[in-house]
């Protein structure tokens, strides 16, 4: 779904307001990745969350054409949890494939 143009623009957009055809119908729609506008290198995909997997993100960043994709679930703070891993991976790993996978299950450990 990454590699599809319009995917890629609807969950890298942080906020739109849309209508219907005739326009009396305006709804606002707001990105709940956080990361979205305020982290240069975030560029969306997927947040989520039900009982058994508790608050979850997965996120696309991509730096200098190098995309890394992170997975947090069971998380008390998706946003600051993946921000974390992230600038973590890019400042630890040289990035020589096209993509770098990070999963973190219970991540909590690595916030400061």
């Amino acid at each position: 779904a990454i590699k599809n143009p319009l995917f890629s623009k609807i969950v890298a957009t942080p906020e739109i307001t849309i209508t219907d055809i005739s326009g009396a119908s305006v709804h606002h729609l707001r990105n709940t990745n956080e990361l979205i506008g305020k982290m240069e290198t975030a560029r969306g995909i997927k947040t989520g969350k039900t009982d058994k997997a508790g608050e979850c993100l997965v996120a696309l960043f991509d730096q200098n054409s190098h995309r890394v994709i992170t997975v947090v679930l069971n998380s008390v703070n998706r946003i600051g949890e993946t921000k974390i891993m992230a600038n973590w991976i890019f400042n630890n790993f040289k990035i020589k494939n096209h993509y770098l996978i990070a999963l973190c299950h219970e991540y909590r450990n690595r916030i400061d």
